[in-house]
């Protein structure tokens, strides 16, 4: 008896204004089946995963799990069906932490599913790290973590949950050679468990090494599904492209421009990232840099290129001190980073393929002035011809693009620049391998032609083919350089493993190395970070200024002055606690200084006895009420009419003030009941009624945002929008919410 698939893929197709980007695809997984997926960049690997795991509703076909349909277009449904998804690229939460982060839209809830439950997070987090072999601090926020730890952090959260089928969209691009064999062996586990799993990878090695079938994308369609022992790699590689795809090798020698020293890096460091880093990369050459994931090969990278400013250290290019801490001084002196992260820092994903290739060359492009759309067009022509990118058109934003295309824009964009250093970071990460043979022989040219390259990989068959030099890096500190000729994956790898004395004395000898890198750059870490938070830049000005204010005027912090500015500051911290919410989703709300002025006149139209004279707790709560449906109305028309936020509340300003001039008639409310006045001047254990109410907001506020589900998921919201709608969260209910909530607290203000 045949045994019965366990998902059937039958007749997909899906296009993107008017691009198909697959047609009348279909095949079946077997349960307890590692089914590898492969094709060139832009072949539909990942529309296809995206419409198994509910991002994406197809135009046509049905999927069914053990013969029962899947609602299509749902991500709720293909989770409810066991399906669960690690993306291609990053859909991490970078100003969250690896606890919120892995439970984003699924957060286990106490009392009532009301506030967060912190601690179950905290232990379940920790168990899956673990499994992972990771062992970081996983409350830092992500931002603070390498781009491989963000990787291993959405390996968690698949694994988070019980799945029937787990989609796997090159899991290893960014990872060390460690952590590939722990995520081999937990692949491995799950496939004796029984549990699916559909494997999305470029480097056709691990293809051969895990899967038991494979499927065969090109240009959407699909070509062929085999058993992988039935096919070699050079058939696959042929089904692949429909082309012989040639070996790469390394050079047999440096061009005549190598004797010049281009790139010189003296004794850099920067606490916690890396210590004494020297090394210099001549013209025309191609030097690697290797090490485990963490060692410090992004950090100094970013560092030469004044992402982040190293404590102490120099750099030099074309024997010119380079300002440190400043990027437009590294571009202004010919230094170009094509970082890992791509979507993060590499590119503006919702502007086209054009506008991102020009963006660092706009000034060549322009004339008195003005950009030249027909040099833009010339340039984006050219790198897209010279990278094969695949696009719709040079207009299409980046973010329709494929992962692989994605990263040759990426590519385009800083050759454009025609650079004196080009620095690599994971140059191929994401790039099929007929894309990852048009980019090595392009490195290859640019060097050629006397540029000094330094490539940054984690795949050592890569920068053993590609580097004149190898320098190996090994917990931030520089181990090791190796020659091209003597350089193999052993040699780099002794160079890159901390080397120790004894299992047993290892742990000791971590805590007492710790210890010592503690009371060396505490201090200076300490005040590092505080400096880095523009927070604590406000907070010192503030206190710098009650400073200079007191020593003015000593009355200033008197208890009854104090009090005062309390009184006044009450209404903004209540109506700011509702604006920071706002902020927190990434949006804004310029009308609540007019919704104020509006709802004071409604309350006072309400309860005056020259006017309405009705009871202050109805016209209190009628006030509240209009506050919170104008808030609502606002959040409407962003999140359901998808206007942006600036205009929506910048017409509902204007709109507001005309009313309020119509309900005011330009006089003034008199015969206010003393009930309602109370409010604004009665107090209670001798503090004003106004204090406590924006105490109260405050802490109502703190714990919303801090300690709930609908708070954390507003935070991941705004920090990655696009990950937030794959992790299952609603923008439209969150920014409903928000701005809601700050209708009803600029009404309570």
């Amino acid at each position: 008896m045949t045994e019965q698939p366990l998902v059937t893929i039958k007749n997909i197709s899906k296009s993107f204004a008017g691009v198909s980007a697959l047609q009348d695809v279909g095949f079946t997984i077997m349960p307890g089946e590692v089914h590898a997926l492969c094709g060139e960049n832009g072949a539909g690997k990942s529309t296809l995963n995206k419409v198994l795991a509910g991002a994406v509703f197809p135009d046509a076909g049905q999927v069914t799990i053990k013969d029962i349909p899947l609602r299509l277009g749902s991500i709720e449904a293909s989770e409810a069906a066991g399906i669960s998804i690690i993306h291609q690229e990053s859909t991490a939460f970078l100003h969250l932490n690896a606890e919120d982060n892995i439970f984003a839209g699924r957060e286990p809830r106490r009392y009532g599913g009301l506030l967060l439950d912190k601690t179950a997070m905290r232990k379940q987090t920790r168990r899956l790290l673990d499994q992972l072999g990771e062992r970081f601090d996983q409350r830092r926020p992500l931002s603070e973590l390498a781009f491989a730890q963000h990787q291993m952090v959405s390996i968690a959260r698949a694994l988070s949950r019980s799945c029937r089928l787990l989609i796997m969209d090159e899991p290893t691009a960014s990872l060390s050679a460690r952590e590939i064999d722990v995520l081999f062996q937990i692949i491995r586990q799950l496939r004796d468990n029984g549990v699916s799993v559909l494997y999305v990878s470029h480097r056709l090695e691990e293809v051969f090494e895990l899967a038991d079938r494979v499927s065969v994308l090109r240009d959407g369609r699909l070509i062929d599904t085999s058993p992988v022992h039935e096919i070699n790699k050079e058939k696959l590689v042929h089904m692949m492209v429909g082309r012989e795809i040639g070996q790469l090798t390394g050079r047999t020698s440096l061009p005549s421009t190598a004797d010049k020293v281009v790139l010189e890096v003296q004794k850099l460091t920067r606490a916690g990232g890396f210590r004494d880093v020297s090394f210099s990369v001549r013209a025309g050459e191609i030097v690697g840099l290797a090490g485990l994931v963490g060692a410090g090969r992004s950090e100094v990278a970013q560092a030469i290129f004044g992402i982040d400013a190293p404590d102490s250290g120099a750099v030099t290019v074309d024997g010119k001190l380079l300002p440190l801490g400043s990027t437009q001084a590294a571009i202004r002196s010919g230094v170009s980073l094509v970082p890992e992260d791509r979507q993060q820092l590499g590119l503006v994903l919702a502007m086209s393929v054009r506008a991102n290739i020009s963006l660092p060359v706009l000034r060549s492009l322009t004339r008195a002035g003005f950009l030249s759309g027909k040099k833009e067009n010339t340039l984006a022509e050219k790198m897209t011809r010279d990278l094969s990118i695949r696009a719709a058109d040079l207009s299409a934003p980046v973010e329709t693009l494929s992962g692989g295309n994605q990263q040759k824009v990426m590519l385009g964009k800083w050759l454009a620049s025609s650079p004196r250093v080009l620095i690599l970071d994971e140059p191929t990460h994401g790039v099929d391998v007929g894309a990852k043979a048009e980019v090595h022989r392009l490195v290859r040219q640019i060097a050629d032609s006397g540029v000094a390259v330094l490539m940054i990989s984690s795949e050592l068959p890569e920068l053993l083919s590609m580097s004149d030099r190898i320098i190996v890096m090994q917990q931030g500190a520089v181990s090791g350089e190796l020659l091209r000729e003597e350089a193999t994956q052993e040699k780099i790898l002794n160079l890159a493993l901390p080397q120790t004395t004894s299992p047993e004395s290892e742990p000791a000898k971590r805590s007492s190395d710790a210890g010592k890198k503690t009371r060396h750059i505490s201090i200076r870490s300490f005040f590092g970070k505080l400096t880095r938070q523009r927070e604590y830049g406000v907070l010192a000005l503030l206190i710098l200024t009650v400073a200079v204010v007191t020593c003015i005027n000593p009355a200033f912090l008197s208890v009854g002055n104090i009090r005062d500015m309390l009184i006044n500051c009450a209404p903004v911290a209540i109506v700011a606690c509702g604006v920071t919410m706002v902020i927190v989703t990434r949006e804004i709300d310029i009308s609540v200084g007019s919704l104020m002025g509006l709802m004071a006149a409604v309350v006072g139209i309400l309860a005056s006895t020259q006017k309405l004279g009705l009871p202050i707790s109805v016209s209190v709560v009628v006030t509240l009420l209009a506050g919170a449906g104008i808030g609502f109305f606002n959040g409407l028309l962003v999140a359901c009419g998808r206007v942006p936020s600036i205009i929506v509340t910048l017409g509902m300003l204007t709109a507001l003030r005309g009313l309020t001039e119509i309900l005011m008639g330009g006089e003034w409310i008199t015969g206010l009941p003393q009930g309602l006045r109370f409010l604004g001047t009665g107090a209670w254990l001798g503090i004003p009624i106004c204090i406590w109410v924006a105490a109260i907001v405050i802490v109502i506020t703190i714990v919303l945002a801090r300690h709930t589900p609908l708070g954390r998921r507003a935070y991941a919201l705004g920090s990655n929008p696009h990950s937030a709608v794959l992790a299952g969260i609603s923008p439209r209910r969150i920014r409903l919410f928000v701005f809601t909530y700050t209708g009803l607290l600029t009404a309570v203000a």
